[in-house]
């Protein structure tokens, strides 16, 4: 007779089907009893591993969390900053159209006064011919 942890299920089967309380059928008993041990072993094994994935998962999730939480503080401070750039670029702006307002300002009174030093000029140059044909024709 073959070992009967070498045994298949049938065979098994077939000696629990002897008389209880036989050889064969404590035999057979104790090693369905061995068996079921066995898988309920492997499968708390098992159970345990699958825990301890299920662990590992929660602390990558925790993980993963936490960089979205500190993920949404930068781009909470990145709009923050374009809203900043923003503003600034709009104050650059204003003082850039006030800066051409002055300058236009400016061009237009130094054209009054050059064109005022032009009638100077015009009127001294009269006045220097005048008074060079006053010289001359008074002699």
């Amino acid at each position: 007779m073959a070992e009967l942890d070498e045994m298949s299920i049938e065979q098994l089967a077939t000696n629990l089907l002897h008389a209880p309380g036989s050889a064969e059928w404590q035999k057979a008993q104790t090693e369905v009893a061995i068996r079921n041990l066995k898988a309920q072993i492997e499968a708390t094994e098992t159970q345990k591993l699958v825990i301890e994935v299920q662990r590992d998962a929660m602390v990558l999730q925790k993980h993963a969390i936490a960089v979205q939480g500190a993920s949404a503080v930068a781009e909470r401070k990145a709009a923050e900053a374009s809203i900043a750039s923003a503003e600034a670029a709009e104050k650059a702006a204003k003082a850039a159209e006030r800066n051409a307002k002055y300058m236009l300002g400016s061009v237009i009174v130094s054209s009054i006064v050059a064109f005022a030093a032009l009638i100077l000029a015009i009127a001294a140059a009269g006045s220097t011919y005048y008074s060079y044909w006053s010289a001359v024709l008074s002699r």
